[in-house]
């Protein structure tokens, strides 16, 4: 099944903490040396078992997949893994295949895969049997409304064609207005979509996001599902806590800087990688649930909460780290060319060519590392 990350994240929020973070801006590390990624341009999110027929208590087991686009921070273009293909040539794929892939968590779990829950996508392939197509009926700046309809209709063109079921999530619909609307309404009135269901989400608010995964699997019965604005006045009272929790979070400092210095004292940039402490040790082994910082964080705002914050810090300490040895590596980078380079012909060398011959050298492995290692290199020592 296909579906963009946003109305994934409320469908597996009650069974597991996951902080939604943005992911399209990845480091080129990231993309080809986490099996996360794995060189891809989709995600895998796991499985999750699912009501398929409420009369008889049949279930049915549901493998999440999202087609995604990955960009490069850097440059602000999609990264060219070994088998890139655009975006709207790929997304009505039916059969995918990535050796040993992991199941996506969230953007800090990059690098440090070990520190999470791993679980690989079974057999390393899987088959599309359903297709969920997001369009974000928002209020975005500057966006040509008459250019995102037809650019939904080449994709939706696509995924009509896979004769695989399709349901359209008119997605983001708590901030939509009359101009998302109706560019929705002129894509859905094009003669080859009109019998595709539609089903308004938000995942912000979890409105009729259970239910879109009910039309997927139900397809074929036709299930009508509540407008946004009916569905809406049913929400369930937790969505208010969850609000009001998130409010309390960012408006009780004192709480949260007590506890963002015990992560500082306990995992430093000076340590690390060698002192790289995984969650459960550090709350175990090293007494992190004694400590009444971390009690006082956890009572107010709960052990989600908790990680998520150890997880963001450790996140910063790494790139810190990275940032402070390429800082120390790139003096040295002159003389590491002049070893692996003629100087006489490299003066006549394209960049391409010259990093064949690099690459090519005898002595790379000794100079350089994959992409995403965080050990120290030889060159230091030069």
């Amino acid at each position: 099944m296909m579906i963009s990350s946003l109305i994934i994240h409320p469908l597996y929020l009650r069974y597991s903490f996951n902080s939604h973070s943005s992911y399209t801006f990845f480091l080129q590390t990231d993309f080809s040396g986490s099996p996360v990624i794995n060189n891809d341009h989709w995600l895998y999110w796991g499985e999750r078992i699912l009501e398929a027929d409420p009369s008889s208590g049949q279930t049915t087991l549901v493998r999440v997949i999202e087609q995604t686009e990955f960009v490069d921070d850097e440059t602000f273009e999609p990264i060219a893994g070994p088998s890139y293909e655009p975006y709207e040539k790929r997304c009505a794929r039916i059969r995918l295949e990535s050796r040993d892939k992991l199941m996506y968590i969230r953007q800090e779990q990059l690098g440090t895969e070990a520190d999470y829950p791993q679980r690989v996508l079974p057999e390393g392939k899987t088959n599309v049997d359903s297709f969920i197509f997001v369009f974000d009926c928002s209020t975005v700046a500057r966006r040509n409304n008459e250019k995102h309809v037809d650019y939904a209709s080449t994709l939706l063109n696509q995924l009509v064609k896979s004769k695989r079921s399709v349901v359209i999530a008119a997605s983001k619909f708590d901030a939509s207005d009359e101009n998302g609307r109706q560019a929705l309404n002129r894509l859905v009135s094009r003669k080859s979509f009109r019998d595709i269901p539609i089903v308004q989400v938000s995942s912000v608010c979890n409105v009729n996001v259970d239910e879109l995964f009910a039309v997927s699997i139900r397809y074929k019965s036709r299930l009508r599902v509540r407008p946004y604005d009916v569905a809406l006045r049913n929400v369930d009272r937790n969505e208010v806590f969850m609000n009001d929790l998130y409010l309390s979070y960012h408006f009780a400092p004192p709480y949260r800087s007590a506890y963002t210095s015990l992560l500082h004292g306990l995992i430093s940039i000076d340590g690390w990688p060698s002192q790289r402490t995984p969650w459960s040790r550090l709350v175990g082994e090293m007494g992190m649930s004694r400590n009444p910082s971390f009690l006082q964080f956890v009572r107010v705002f709960g052990i989600g909460a908790a990680r998520a914050t150890f997880e963001s810090h450790v996140q910063e300490v790494r790139e810190k780290c990275m940032k402070a040895r390429l800082r120390a590596l790139l003096p040295s980078l002159s003389s590491v060319f002049n070893s692996l380079l003629d100087r006489n012909e490299a003066i006549h060398l394209e960049w391409i060519e010259a990093r064949e011959k690099i690459y090519d050298h005898p002595l790379f492995d000794a100079y350089f590392l994959p992409l995403g290692t965080l050990g120290y290199v030889s060159i230091l020592e030069l």
